[in-house]
């Protein structure tokens, strides 16, 4: 899924530039931190995403 990112992707000024993407290593830590919490606590949402991403929801 990252590679056609990291190639590039058309941004809102027409030009074709890499997109931001980070190591995968990182999320899965933050799924394996999920399972491992206690019944007792809930995690209804976790955004995860590269410090150089410009825009969250973009299109």
């Amino acid at each position: 899924m990252a590679k056609s990112a990291s190639v590039g992707a058309m941004q809102a000024d027409g030009v074709v530039r890499p997109e931001a993407i980070m190591n995968i290593e990182y999320a899965a830590d933050a799924v394996v931190k999920i399972a491992d919490s206690l019944n007792t606590v809930q995690v209804r949402e976790m955004k995860i995403r590269s410090t150089k991403m410009s825009l969250v929801g973009r299109g």
